[in-house]
């Protein structure tokens, strides 16, 4: 397998992770506005890289109703 299967393959497993909230990410917390990519409980800030990847100790799960 080359090395650019395997990368396609990272991301699209890290993609779902998120996708089904197995990893915590702003990505998939109810507090991030995606069309801003700003967190809400923060107004006019865009989270730091970290805080992006794993979330913080306020995520919530979006609900999907």
């Amino acid at each position: 397998m080359s090395s650019s299967s395997i990368e396609e393959l990272n991301s699209q497993l890290h993609k779902e992770l998120v996708a089904h909230y197995i990893v915590r990410s702003c990505l998939n917390c109810e507090n991030f506005d995606k069309r801003k990519e700003q967190c809400d409980l923060a107004p006019g800030q865009r989270p730091p890289a970290e805080i992006l990847v794993y979330g913080c100790i306020k995520w919530e799960m979006l609900i999907p109703f």
